[in-house]
């Protein structure tokens, strides 16, 4: 028995003078030694470890990152169902800004770093970018301007997509720009059209030549909201007929124009509505009438007719009650436009 607990002490003596104290720039804790001694991979070298070769490790297919947002309307600014682009900005992303206020702030802080060299303060797409690739001979690197109508009738989302994945010469800002940060940028843009700043102003390099004045900025007077297109001009009706007035003609091309522009608007009513002078069954017949004659003029303008549909209300629902001066029958006297269905609510 002694004999076996000297040979342990013999055996303990030893180990513990293998594990004796060596001074070491290491941290306290340090893993596997050999690590140091392994070879490095090139970036986009080729390995014979992995069975595709490839060196850069792509991440684990559905592998989601914590703080990953996974709401295809907020990532990618599309509904569901893939079908089509988000009309407005979620309010899911002007939250997390804690207002519209500070989400525009945000917006035009990330626009000036990000979109101000190609596209200008303005938008109107003459940067110093594209002056200096137009000054060396790059004449067809020319962002759009921001107030043409095509974009000003885009959806949002279509807008969001644009800035993160890119388009012609634009990079994508995906990977440079947070998800809300995305979508702070659609709000100032948004913000820079409604704006409408005076474009085409710039004077000739000959200052001899003849400045021409600047063309006119067309008005805009229709803006898609969740469950409406609203206009802030009305559509004038010849006095007691369904006839449409000749000045209403460029508000109505600019209907049909948001309405083309956005498919996934699937059911939209058109609302007659009429003032209470009058018979009540008088008024009904006319709201009817005028919300059928601009069906008729949308669906004129290449609106599918599946999309538009026309009811009159008479004076049922008022704006002003009561109807105490000529100014309140005329704001009763009215066309309204509210969306019924899209393909996010179908």
């Amino acid at each position: 028995m002694r004999s076996k607990l000297v040979f342990a002490l013999i055996l303990t003596s030893s180990a513990l003078a293998a594990c004796r104290g060596q001074t070491s720039k290491d941290s306290p804790i340090v893993g596997i030694r050999n690590m140091y001694d392994q070879p490095r991979y090139d970036v986009q070298s080729e390995s014979s470890f992995f069975s595709d070769k490839r060196t850069m490790r792509p991440a684990v297919e559905g592998a989601v990152s914590r703080e990953m947002e996974t709401d295809p309307r907020l990532v990618k600014g599309r509904l569901e169902d893939n079908s089509g682009y988000v009309l407005t900005i979620p309010q899911e992303s002007v939250a997390s800004f804690g207002g519209m206020d500070p989400m525009l702030k945000r917006g035009k802080e990330r626009y000036g770093i990000y979109c101000t060299p190609c596209h200008d303060g303005t938008g109107n797409g003459k940067g110093a970018v594209t002056a200096r690739a137009q000054a060396g001979g790059a004449a067809a690197f020319l962002p759009p301007t921001f107030h043409q109508d095509r974009l000003r009738h885009m959806p949002d989302g279509q807008l969001y997509a644009t800035v993160e994945n890119g388009k012609s010469n634009m990079p994508p800002y995906g990977q440079m720009l947070s998800v809300h940060d995305r979508w702070a940028i659609v709000a100032y843009v948004r913000a820079l059209q409604l704006a409408n700043p005076r474009l085409g102003d710039e004077k000739p390099d000959d200052p001899t030549a003849t400045v021409q004045a600047p063309a006119p900025v067309p008005a805009h007077h229709v803006e898609v909201k969740a469950d409406r297109v609203v206009i802030d001009h009305k559509i004038h009706f010849a006095d007691g007929s369904a006839v449409i007035e000749a000045d209403s003609n460029d508000l109505l091309a600019e209907i049909a124009a948001v309405l083309i522009a956005n498919p996934q608007i699937l059911k939209m009513e058109i609302q007659g509505h009429s003032s209470a002078g009058g018979a009540a069954d008088v008024n009904l017949r006319l709201s009817e009438a005028r919300a059928n004659a601009v069906r008729d003029a949308l669906v004129q303008r290449k609106v599918p007719g599946s999309v538009v549909l026309a009811k009159g209300y008479g004076s049922s629902k008022p704006l002003v009650t009561p109807e105490a001066t000529d100014d309140d029958k005329e704001k009763n006297r009215r066309v309204e436009f509210v969306i019924l269905e899209t393909k996010a609510n179908k």
